[in-house]
């Protein structure tokens, strides 16, 4: 029986789309999977209401947010259903109140602007509303959760300092299997409670519900009423059976998607085999030494790709009709590269730099910016400093390497567009 503790996460890029998150939180909209003769077992953390959990939404934001910025990050904690229907009331608190210190721990107490329990459904689980601030004050969500690599190590950064301590494994690492969505997962479930039985009224005999009397008349159920408690009690007795029957088929896709994780894992080991022959009988000083240059050159890739990514998107930004740092950068940058045939790669962006520095600084481009908006402009957007972070993930020793390497290398990514404004 798999006993997976489960984290997942979903970004909030708009206030919308977190209102309509916390409506649901706090049952304010239709929700079909949830029961609400249990919605009082529900509890929360932080807020009361939707309105409140706004408020301490909006205090937390920063006065400056980037248009594409992620406002929000929602995580969901759980475990296996059948793991999560064994565990005793006291035992679920402990492992969701854990999770909750765990985030709290990570990312600032107070940015984790709300997060509630919804025992009304199926399987118990937690959710808690998180603004990704980075130690600036910024949104960031980058920084924690910009890719793949960076999620892995959540999960396992979650299961071994919380899952582990309920007895709660992790899922398997790099696995090709697909998370069940709560769509697919309480379609499974009412399958299986929709094949449970009901009782028609006709065929049952209505129990009294208040006596008569000589003033008072004889109150029976009604057949309606009969067949709605019969079918309660019936479908409290087989829900958990109805979850354990939704949990087997769910058990067998994951095995199946396992086996295929397992032989992909077996084309990746057979994949690697020739760098395995070319290091044999080397050194461990000298195998660092190649691995330091493989990592070396996917620097300079990266470096590569972001310059050509940043060069393409001055070339859009530049063709906009407002009077922005970022527009007034972009149009300078573009003429840059437009004296230097189009090609991003050829202009020296250190003397531009300089260039715009100076005229924005002194208003001969518009109003004047400040060095903190022209800093933080040039550093966000300009190709030239598409690695400026690479004197903190590799050694001196690499710095020349990726100059080299970033210069002669083609980017995975499309040449910069060509513009006529």
């Amino acid at each position: 029986m798999s006993q997976f503790a489960i984290l997942r996460i979903q970004k909030l890029k708009a206030g919308v789309a977190v209102r309509r998150s916390l409506k649901h939180a706090f049952r304010e909209q239709q929700t079909p999977n949830a029961d609400p003769r249990r919605l009082c077992e529900n509890s929360h953390h932080g807020a009361a209401s939707v309105d409140e959990a706004m408020r301490r939404f909006h205090d937390r934001l920063p006065q400056k947010v980037r248009k594409n910025a992620v406002l929000v990050v929602e995580f969901l904690v759980t475990a296996s259903p059948e793991v999560m229907a064994g565990k005793s009331r006291a035992e679920q608190d402990r492992y969701f109140d854990d999770a909750l210190a765990w985030l709290r721990n990570k990312h600032g107490a107070e940015n984790v602007v709300y997060a509630g329990v919804h025992r009304d459904e199926i399987t118990p689980h937690l959710y808690a509303y998180v603004i990704p601030l980075d130690s600036q004050g910024k949104l960031n969500c980058r920084a924690f959760y910009g890719g793949a690599d960076a999620l892995r190590k959540m999960q396992t950064e979650f299961a071994e300092r919380v899952g582990k301590r309920h007895g709660l494994d992790r899922g398997i690492e790099g696995s090709r299997a697909r998370h069940t969505t709560v769509r697919e997962f309480y379609a499974g479930i009412q399958r299986a409670e929709s094949r449970m039985p009901t009782l028609k009224a006709e065929a049952l005999k209505a129990r009294e519900l208040e006596p008569g009397s000589l003033l008072k008349r004889l109150v029976i159920e009604t057949p309606e009423q009969v067949a709605e408690r019969i079918t309660h009690g019936i479908h409290d007795q087989f829900r958990p059976l109805a979850a354990a029957a939704g949990g087997v088929a769910m058990e067998r896709k994951k095995r199946r998607q396992a086996e295929t994780t397992a032989k992909a894992k077996a084309a990746e080991l057979e994949s690697a085999r020739p760098l395995i022959e070319a290091t044999r009988g080397l050194s461990p000083a000298e195998i660092d030494l190649v691995v330091g240059h493989v990592q070396a050159l996917k620097r300079a890739k990266e470096v590569a790709a972001e310059a050509a990514r940043r060069a393409a998107e001055l070339v859009r930004y530049a063709r906009e009709a407002t009077s922005s740092a970022l527009v007034r950068w972009a149009r300078w940058a573009f003429q840059a590269m437009d004296q230097a045939g189009g090609d991003h790669l050829r202009v020296q962006w250190v003397e531009a730099e300089a260039n715009w520095t100076d005229a924005a600084r002194n208003g001969r481009d518009g109003a004047a910016l400040s060095s903190e908006t022209i800093s933080r402009t040039l550093s966000d957007h300009s190709p030239g400093r598409a690695g400026v972070e690479r004197e903190i993930l590799l050694g001196a020793g690499d710095e020349k390497r990726i100059e080299r390497m970033s210069n002669e290398m083609e980017p995975d990514v499309e040449t910069t567009p060509a513009y006529r404004p």
